[in-house]
């Protein structure tokens, strides 16, 4: 077996650090999210305008590794969610309560060979669907980064699977104009 190399990162980062900065996604080489909405239960007319503005407008996202690898930061800007920040924690469970649906439990991890790792369990209005987001860096220049998206339907047993690729860019000029 081939053993994988690690980048590694700033030392306050660790790791998780070959991660940090600025990402834009490849939509030539990504998965369109259309099949992740449906199957996430959104209505067409969700799904129609997320593959819209996935395809007409560009999705940033900065990934920050702060207090030693401890706790993480990530950004996105896109034309659906345009300067949402989320904070969480290493390895200690988010939980938060979405109206009429239920409890939402997420806890981001380092993987092993230095990915940032997201396990999500999300009501949805077609059931439970665990979600497990996967980042690493895929080239050695680490310009390149790979984010695995599975998911499973707890009550269907159903799954997919989505990929999406970054290349390292620039701070964009905020907020997005659309």
């Amino acid at each position: 077996k081939k053993k994988r190399k690690v980048l590694k990162g700033k030392k306050r980062g660790g790791f998780l650090s070959a991660l940090e900065g600025w990402w834009l996604v490849d939509k030539t080489q990504s998965d369109s999210p259309g099949e992740y909405l449906k199957f996430m239960g959104l209505p067409d007319i969700a799904v129609s305008a997320g593959v819209k503005a996935h395809d007409a407008h560009p999705t940033y996202i900065s990934i920050s590794i702060k207090s030693g690898g401890r706790s993480i930061v990530t950004e996105r800007h896109s034309r659906l969610l345009n300067g949402r920040i989320d904070k969480f924690k290493v390895n200690e469970t988010v939980t938060t309560e979405l109206k009429k649906l239920g409890e939402k439990r997420m806890v981001v991890k380092s993987g092993d060979g230095g990915q940032l790792v997201t396990e999500t369990n999300i009501p949805t209005q077609v059931g439970r669907i665990s979600v497990k987001d996967v980042r690493d860096v895929v080239d050695d220049d680490g310009d390149r980064m790979k984010q695995v998206v599975t998911c499973v339907n707890k009550k269907s047993g159903a799954t997919l699977t989505r990929k999406v690729y970054y290349n390292r860019a620039p701070k964009p000029t905020l907020p997005l104009e659309f």
